[in-house]
């Protein structure tokens, strides 16, 4: 199909064209231009496409495997933090980790160095001087169980009990609700907890908020037929459960810039492919929840991905193509119209959008 034209926003009188980054199945690092879907391989990366980069200060953030001696034991962490500077175009280690999150703020960053420690440094590389140990009994989240979300809020850092480890080894309690959701606080060291969760679905601090969002699935979800969202306001700490106007809410979600709204993803039985989801838009103080027609992720697994655009009108998504059908596409969604346009940066499926999608502001 041939490609709409992607939205702008005017920002002081000048027109910002909103970009995007990923990583394609071939671990090459792309940047691509929404209003005129053209794009370019800046890096090769060699990152997991499955785990979404980050983007903060003008640079872009991956995790890339160590190169091992297999003939070599060692303890060592076998992955390192690599960024992007997209003023330069130059690529470098930032420090070794399994996982790289940035500060509320977007002004520094955390890299992980296991499941219990972070350590905190710039979005330069350099260390900003000090190293974070979460409490016993608590670990940080995978990055692959957060698709949007950054699990840094305003109130502290989204951690998860034992059941939710993700480090190998680890021995798993065997939860039926898979671990306790909770909120630590690094000042104080408290950990305060939210819930039995299934998983986070997205989170929202608006800038300089001392207070945030987060929407997560109970882990009732695992026992009951219906799947409800927990939409949490860490100012009062209240809670409301939205349901599916349909079936149930699947894994995937982002709030919008004024976090306003929230892009879910809902399974539709409609007998494509197993699993296939339907983009929807939540009201998020009224919880009304609204399809987008036509807007079906034909992914075939478990996990989404959406992002909205910085205009805040508009998302972005997509997945595998309906069966018999080929290339994939992905669509621009107008979240006020719910008019859907189909496109695509490349006719090669394996170098387009991928689940490590973000906007570059």
């Amino acid at each position: 199909p041939n490609a709409p034209v992607g939205p702008t926003r005017t920002v002081s009188g000048a027109t910002v064209v909103p970009k995007v980054a990923w990583v394609d199945n071939e671990g090459q690092l792309h940047i691509g231009d929404i209003s005129g879907f053209t794009q370019r391989v800046v890096a090769q990366a060699d990152a997991d496409p499955q785990v979404p980069l980050v983007a903060t200060a003008g640079r872009i953030f991956w995790v890339r495997p160590r190169q091992r001696n297999l003939n070599v034991t060692t303890t060592s962490i076998d992955s390192e933090v690599y960024g992007f500077d997209t003023a330069t175009g130059r690529s470098g280690l930032v420090a070794p980790g399994i996982q790289v999150i940035a500060s509320v703020d977007r002004t520094f960053l955390y890299v992980e160095t296991d499941d219990r420690h972070l350590i905190e440094y710039w979005p330069d590389g350099t260390p900003k001087g000090e190293t974070l140990q979460v409490p016993i009994g608590w670990f940080l989240p995978s990055p692959g169980l957060f698709g949007d979300p950054t699990p840094v809020i305003a109130n502290g850092i989204l951690v998860v009990s034992l059941a939710y480890s993700n480090t190998p080894g680890q021995p798993n309690t065997g939860n039926p609700d898979f671990g306790t959701l909770a909120i630590w606080n690094p000042s104080t060291g408290h950990v305060r907890t939210l819930g039995p969760a299934l998983q986070v679905t997205a989170t929202y601090t608006r800038p300089g908020g001392r207070s945030s969002l987060i929407a997560w699935r109970p882990g009732s979800c695992l026992s009951t037929s219906s799947c409800p969202i927990e939409i949490t306001n860490t100012a009062d700490y209240s809670s409301r459960l939205v349901n599916s106007p349909t079936t149930t809410f699947g894994w995937g979600g982002a709030f919008s810039p004024d976090g306003s709204r929230l892009a879910v993803f809902i399974y539709s039985d409609d007998g494509r492919l197993d699993p296939t989801s339907r983009l929807a838009i939540m009201n998020v103080r009224s919880g009304d929840v609204n399809l987008v027609k036509g807007a079906f992720v034909y992914i075939g697994e478990s996990v989404r991905w959406v992002q909205w655009l910085p205009d805040g009108s508009h998302l972005i998504t997509g997945g595998l193509a309906r069966p018999g059908t080929a290339p994939p596409l992905d669509v621009v969604v107008n979240s006020q119209t719910m008019q859907v346009s189909p496109f695509r940066f490349s006719a090669d499926s394996n170098q387009d959008l991928t689940i490590s999608t973000i906007i570059v502001k």
